[in-house]
């Protein structure tokens, strides 16, 4: 049986190389033709306040961060929201070793969702960072990386993608960094 869950991976799937704009048609073509009032953009993809429009992220990080109450200015502590590219700043990863990998990978997943709109990232840019916060530790680092649970899913081969649960645990991680750094 088809779950609403396979079909909306589907169409995500088919969507992905569309721009935003274009996504956004889309979905909208869709109501139209099965007779539906076209929702508006507003109703599809919310915005976040009047302060943060400038805030140069993508819409899909706007969402994630208005859904777990995330502001701008936690997310300054952790992220450097640069013309040039966003990057991990955060001047502390809690935890040991392999809980600091996890927080790494978890921060990583968001920051790939800030620049392009999609918790994927690459094993080997987790690791640089990894590295350069002291975290990295080869005889330990796959097992570290096994033991992350239902937070991450994929390989080090493919890649990595923040689930569900990963991106509300992310959410959790960055509001405790910026409090830490208050």
């Amino acid at each position: 049986m088809t779950t609403i869950i396979d079909i909306v991976s589907k169409i995500a799937a088919l969507l992905e190389p569309l721009s935003e704009e274009e996504r956004r048609k889309v979905v909208r073509m869709i109501a139209a033709y099965n007779g539906e009032a076209t929702p508006a953009a507003e109703s599809l993809m919310p915005e976040a306040d009047a302060q943060e429009d400038d805030l140069p992220v993508s819409s899909q990080a706007r969402v994630w961060m208005k859904r777990h109450g995330i502001s701008t200015e936690e997310l300054e502590q952790v992220y450097h929201l640069g013309s040039e590219g966003i990057e991990i700043i955060a001047s502390d990863i809690p935890g040991r070793s392999g809980q600091q990998v996890r927080h790494v990978y978890l921060l990583s997943g968001i920051q790939q969702l800030l620049s392009d709109g999609r918790p994927v990232f690459a094993d080997g840019a987790a690791r640089a960072v990894c590295g350069s916060f002291g975290c990295y530790d080869p005889g330990n680092h796959s097992k570290y990386v096994a033991s992350f649970k239902n937070e991450v899913s994929g390989n080090k081969e493919r890649g990595w993608t923040l689930t569900t649960p990963g991106l509300k645990r992310a959410a959790e991680l960055i509001k405790k960094i910026a409090e830490a750094a208050k």
